[in-house]
């Protein structure tokens, strides 16, 4: 004999199954605004990192120099490209440098990498005396 009562538990409907893929997308969409949000900041963090490595080299490369070679002479801008004192070997940055006498035997050298046209990193500047 076959059992004629219902339970009330045949299956899922159609509105339930609706309601658990709109769930389902909401978590998916949210899992990846995560993703797009961190491969962002992964992007800016390591470009921070490229302009970091560039001040620090153009820093190093200016100390090894001689005192007297022309390159040491003081002047330059941090805010516009002045010949001798701008490159861009990476071109995501411009690289800017200012040399002036400091005190007795050294000389202020400040570095200021900033990002080119739609790049995102921060700026970076560093200061030093070199002798």
């Amino acid at each position: 004999m076959l059992n004629s009562q219902k339970t009330g538990q045949e299956g899922f409907s159609l509105l339930e199954c609706m309601i658990a893929m709109v769930i389902t997308v909401i978590g998916v969409l949210a899992v990846e605004m995560l993703i797009v949000s961190s491969v962002r900041t992964e992007t800016v963090a390591s470009n921070a990192g490229i302009a970091n490595g560039l001040a620090k080299a153009k820093l190093e490369e200016l100390q090894a120099l001689p005192a007297t070679n022309p390159a040491r002479a003081n002047g330059g801008s941090l805010t516009s490209n002045v010949t001798n004192y701008f490159d861009t070997s990476n071109p995501n940055f411009i690289r800017r440098w200012t040399l002036a006498a400091g005190s007795v035997g050294t000389q202020q050298v400040v570095v200021v990498v900033v990002p080119a046209a739609g790049v995102s990193a921060p700026g970076v500047q560093l200061n030093t005396l070199i002798q």
